[in-house]
C-alpha cells in the first residue's frame, strides 16, 4: 500500500493465503489509515520468511504485516500469521483490534506490535511466541474484550514507553486471558489499571520456581528467567529491566486493581509496582516464589477477596493500609511488612526488596 497520507484504504481478506519470502506478505508503506478487513466465515494466511532482503527506504521492516500508516484489522473471519523472521503485526502507528480470530506464531519477536498504541476491543487468539513477546504496544496497550490465550518466552502484554508519562500504560477492562510467560505475564512501564477481566497466568516457570527452597535456602537458578536465561542470568530480580524478572502483573508507576478474578502462579512478585498498588475490588488467588503483593511506596487495599497461599513476604509496601476487603495469607517470612521487615537478616537473598526506614513507613488497618 503506497497512497497519499491522507487517503483511507481497505483490505478485504477472503480465503487468501500469502507467502513472501523475503519481505512482509503485507508492507503499508503509506496512507492516512488502513483497515484490513476479514471476511465473514473466511480464513486467511499471511506469513514470511526467516530473512528479509531490505533497503535504505525499507530498513526497520520487521513483522509479517508492516504499516507506516494507523492500521485497523476487523471482520468475523479468521487469520493466522506465521512470522519466521521477526515480529508477526507491526504498526508504526496506532493498531486497532476490533474483531476476528486470530493465530500469531511469531517464535522469534512479538505478536501485535504498535509504536504509538496497541487498542483491543474484539476477538478471539493463540499466539504462542517462544522466544520474543505476545501483545507489544511502545506508548500502551488498551484491551476491552476478547479471549486470549498467549505463551511466550518473554512478556505476554507489555507497554515500554519511558520516554513520555503519558505513555508506557496498560489498560485492561474485560476478556478472558490465559497468560504463559517466560518474564512478566503484564507489564507497564508507568501504569496498569486492570477494571476486569478474567485471568490465568504463570510467569517464569511459576511458584515451583521460588527465591527460597523448601529448606529455606536461597535456590541458585532463581532469576534466571526467558529464552536467554542461561546465557545472560538476571541481575537482582528488583532491576526497572523488563527482561530480568517474571512477576505477574507489573508496572513501574502505579498498578491499579478494580475487579476481575486473577490466578497467578509467579516465580517473582504476583503483583509488583516500583511505585504504588491500590486494590479496590477483585477476586485474587495468589501463588509466588517470592513476594505476594509488592509496592515500592504505598500499598493500599480497599475492597476485594485476596487469598495469597504461598509467597515468601504476603503483602509488602513501603507503608501498608487495609481498609476492607477478605484477606488469607500464608508466608515463609512476614505476612504483612513495611519498611523491609526482617529481608534485613537475610542479605543477598533472591529478590531482596531494599528499603530505606523512613517516617512514612507504617501499617494501618483501619477495618
Amino acid at each position: 500500500v503506497d497512497a497519499a497520507d491522507t487517503e483511507k484504504v481497505q483490505i478485504v481478506l477472503q480465503n487468501v493465503s500469502i507467502d513472501c519470502s523475503d519481505h512482509a506478505a503485507l508492507f503499508i508503506k503509506q496512507a492516512d489509515k488502513v483497515f484490513l478487513t476479514l471476511a465473514e466465515g473466511t480464513e486467511n494466511t499471511l506469513s514470511s520468511g526467516s530473512s528479509y532482503a531490505l533497503g535504505d527506504d525499507d530498513s526497520n521492516v520487521d513483522g509479517v504485516i508492516f504499516s507506516r500508516a494507523d492500521l485497523t484489522m476487523n471482520g468475523s473471519g479468521s487469520l493466522a500469521v506465521n512470522a519466521a523472521y521477526k515480529h508477526a503485526v507491526v504498526s508504526k502507528d496506532d493498531l486497532v483490534v476490533t474483531g476476528g480470530q486470530y493465530a500469531i506464531k511469531a517464535e522469534n519477536g512479538g505478536g501485535l506490535y504498535g509504536k504509538d498504541c496497541v487498542k483491543i476491543t474484539g476477538g478471539q487468539y493463540a499466539s504462542p511466541a517462544e522466544n520474543g513477546g505476545g501483545l507489544s504496544g511502545k506508548g500502551c496497550v488498551k484491551i476491552t474484550g476478547g479471549a486470549f490465550t498467549i505463551a511466550t518466552g518473554t512478556d505476554a502484554i507489555q507497554a515500554n514507553n519511558a520516554e513520555k508519562a503519558d505513555q508506557g500504560y496498560v489498560y485492561i477492562s474485560g476478556g478472558t486471558f490465559d497468560l504463559t510467560a517466560g518474564t512478566d505475564a503484564v507489564q507497564a512501564e508507568t501504569v496498569l489499571r486492570i477494571d476486569g477481566g478474567t485471568f490465568q497466568i504463570t510467569s517464569g516457570g511459576g511458584s515451583a520456581n521460588a527465591s527460597i527452597d523448601k529448606s529455606g535456602k536461597d535456590s541458585p537458578g532463581w532469576g534466571m528467567w526467558g529464552p536467554q536465561s542461561e546465557q545472560n542470568p538476571s541481575q537482582d530480580a528488583e532491576s526497572t529491566d523488563t527482561s530480568d524478572s517474571a512477576k505477574g502483573l507489573k508496572a513501574g508507576a502505579s498498578l491499579s486493581l478494580r475487579g476481575g478474578t486473577f490466578s497467578i502462579n509467579s516465580s517473582d512478585d504476583s503483583i509488583h509496582s516500583n511505585g504504588t498498588v491500590t486494590i479496590t475490588g477483585g477476586t485474587l488467588s495468589l501463588k509466588s516464589g517470592d513476594d505476594g503483593v509488592h509496592a515500592g511506596d504505598a500499598l493500599l487495599i480497599e475492597e476485594g477477596t485476596i487469598k495469597i497461599s504461598q509467597s515468601y513476604e504476603g503483602l509488602e509496601g513501603l507503608s501498608v493500609t487495609i481498609a476492607g476487603g477478605n484477606i488469607q495469607l500464608t508466608a515463609s517470612d512476614d505476612g504483612i511488612n513495611s519498611a523491609g521487615g526482617s529481608d534485613t537478616a537475610k542479605q543477598g537473598r533472591p529478590g531482596q526488596n531494599q528499603f530505606i526506614v523512613s517516617e512514612d513507613s507504617e501499617i494501618f488497618i483501619k477495618i
